[in-house]
């Protein structure tokens, strides 16, 4: 069994490698309004215009809003399709589940105990398809194909008849009766993936109240059984499921954050890792320094080659971002400040530059938060700035032991941002913050944080950001 771990600065010296210096870094949040209590959100290019659009649900009247994608990280005015007064729509999943190359949606109706198939234009316009009776109170629905006939198939948890429901795409623009797993009191999340490796797709669901994960394992022609129980420990609550490659092996692994009613403990990320034919083995915990973490996303967020996690704490309106070492073991959490409750959170490239951003659906305040990844150019490689004329030299000396000189050069005069972070992503310590004139500029370092101390010894980067635009260099600090 894995045992639950914490990284310390001890760490720092398996990471000397390039990949490992990349770091996740975004832009303070941009909110935007949409409708009341927004809780679930996905993200297409339902208008076929190159661009993520956003759909969430919200009430006030029930609907669900599109917000279309303008290619630079911003979102349009909200568009809405009203789903029924009463059917409380929650959870939405995009996909083209009719095969006519548009982005469809299936939304569940919590209201109504139903699934509904919306369909899409291709123009981002939208029509209200069947219902499908599924249990009682739908809330996260997931598609993938789990007979292998080529369609997308669904699946949802139901909260208050405590079981999951599975819904085959009949080929002709619908799907079969849902089928019923029961799971446990109060499920709250599910995902899906091939945890057994033998090309069929599983699936899990969280089960809060009774603490556990079940995972189900597809038996052929889309039919289920129970696989596994997972669970963390005592008062540990599973929220939501995330399924991804979390560890060196590139088997899917299983990722779930924690909460518990006792405000003394501390709420978590578990994971289960797998061992392949020998099922999934855990648990192992990192913390999230924030409150009630109710869903969760993993991407390559640092562009590393590894997945990181991201979590929404909805009682203190964060989210946590989780740098991955490569095998289950997690960097301190990073904070960053979202709208009111985000009950859920997604996970795109809204702004074209090959890494994912971050988009929280705030409960609290009726609006979605924008969180732009910078890490579209890694770290190690200053392609962009370069291509703009920006060039930051190496640090002399290096490694450094009094002062270090940080030289760069501007082609123009422009907005300049200099300043030193760990291999964490937390800034350490401002050089320089103000407009430069072109030509080349000189900066001191003597290796001193922001409090006026001088730092521990270990691997920094020194990170130049000039007209939106980032590169770096390393240096490592010696006593």
């Amino acid at each position: 069994m894995l045992r639950p771990t914490i990284p310390t600065a001890g760490l720092l010296t398996l990471f000397l490698n390039g990949a490992a210096l990349a770091y996740m870094d975004f832009d303070p949040a941009v909110h935007f309004p949409v409708g009341d209590e927004p809780l679930g959100g996905a993200l297409a290019d339902f208008d076929h215009d190159g661009h993520l659009d956003l759909v969430v649900t919200s009430d006030g009247p029930d609907k669900i809003e599109l917000l279309r994608g303008l290619g630079d990280g911003s979102l349009g005015s909200p568009t809405s399709l009203l789903t029924g007064n009463g059917s409380n729509p929650r959870g939405l999943v995009a996909g083209d589940f009719d095969l006519d190359g548009d982005q469809d949606l299936v939304v569940s109706l919590y209201g109504d105990g139903a699934l509904r198939l919306i369909l899409g234009d291709g123009t981002g316009q939208f029509t209200l398809g069947p219902t499908y009776p599924v249990g009682t109170e739908p809330a996260t629905v997931v598609a993938a194909d789990f007979n292998g006939d080529g369609y997308l198939d669904v699946a949802n948890n139901n909260r208050a008849s405590g079981d999951a429901t599975v819904l085959i795409n009949t080929g002709a623009g619908g799907f079969l009766a849902a089928v019923h797993y029961p799971v446990g009191a109060e499920t709250r999340g599910i995902d899906t993936g091939d945890l057994t490796g033998d090309g069929l797709i599983d699936f899990a669901v969280s089960s809060r109240d009774d603490g556990l994960v079940r995972v189900f394992r597809n038996i052929g022609g889309g039919a289920f059984q129970v696989y596994a129980n997972l669970s963390s420990g005592p008062d540990r609550e599973p929220e939501a499921v995330a399924i991804a490659s979390l560890s060196f092996d590139n088997t899917l692994d299983i990722a779930y954050p924690t909460t518990n009613h006792n405000l003394l403990i501390e709420d978590l990320v578990s994971y289960f890792v797998n061992e392949g034919g020998n099922g999934l083995s855990g648990w192992a915990n990192s913390r999230v320094d924030g409150k009630d973490p109710l869903s969760i996303v993993i991407r390559d967020f640092d562009l590393d080659g590894r997945f990181d996690v991201v979590t929404a704490n909805a009682s203190t309106s964060t989210v946590s971002a989780l740098k991955n070492s490569g095998n289950c073991i997690f960097f301190a959490p990073v904070l960053y400040a979202v709208g009111q409750a985000p009950e859920a959170i997604v996970a795109g490239d809204l702004d074209h530059n090959g890494a994912d951003d971050l988009i929280s659906i705030n409960t609290g305040d009726g609006s979605v938060s924008v969180l732009l990844n910078r890490n579209g150019t890694p770290a190690e490689v200053a392609g962009t700035s370069d291509q703009l004329g920006v060039k930051l030299h190496p640090a002399e000396p290096n490694p450094l032991r009094g002062a270090t000189k940080i030289a760069f050069e501007l082609p123009r005069s422009a907005p300049v941002e200099l300043f030193i972070s760990d291999i964490l992503g937390r800034r350490v310590r401002e050089l320089a913050h103000v407009v430069m004139g072109a030509g080349r500029h000189e900066v001191h370092w003597d290796g001193v944080g922001d409090p006026g101390a001088r730092l521990p010894a270990g691997v920094y980067l020194i990170n130049l950001r000039v007209a939106g635009q980032s590169t770096a260099e390393r240096i490592v600090l010696t006593n």
